[in-house]
């Protein structure tokens, strides 16, 4: 957790509300107290032809987290998935995702270099050999 006088980072943490969510631990969430807003960003890495599906599953994963953070901290909060594929695709959104967030275009570059450097880490299996 990284904190100062106005904004909040939180990366792998539970959030303990009023009542029981069900996805209440988001891969990193920016509260900025200043703005009264909330960011909550997920990631995946599935097989190229599930990414659409993983958006939307992520993105409705977390609608109720929302909602709550909303109603106990009265933070106006945002979701995006950063999703890109195995195979180096990303979503048609993943772009005006790092845009709405305020990250460049070189953070796909990187990202997608951190793919394939870890698709070469992946041991084979004994029916690929």
């Amino acid at each position: 957790m990284l904190e100062s006088a106005n904004r909040t980072l939180w990366w792998d943490r539970s959030i303990i509300a009023d009542k029981t969510i069900d996805f209440n631990t988001a891969a990193i969430v920016l509260i900025d107290r200043e703005n009264k807003t909330a960011l909550v960003t997920d990631s995946a890495v599935p097989l190229t032809h599930n990414c659409p599906k993983k958006e939307a599953e992520k993105i409705t994963k977390y609608e109720n987290f929302a909602l709550e953070i909303n109603n106990v901290w009265k933070l106006n909060m945002s979701i995006y998935t950063l999703v890109i594929s195995v195979e180096d695709v990303v979503t048609t959104n993943f772009l005006k995702y790092l845009k709405n967030i305020g990250l460049t275009k070189n953070i796909l570059r990187v990202r997608q270099k951190a793919v394939l450097l870890q698709m070469c880490l992946i041991p084979p299996t004994s029916s690929d050999m």
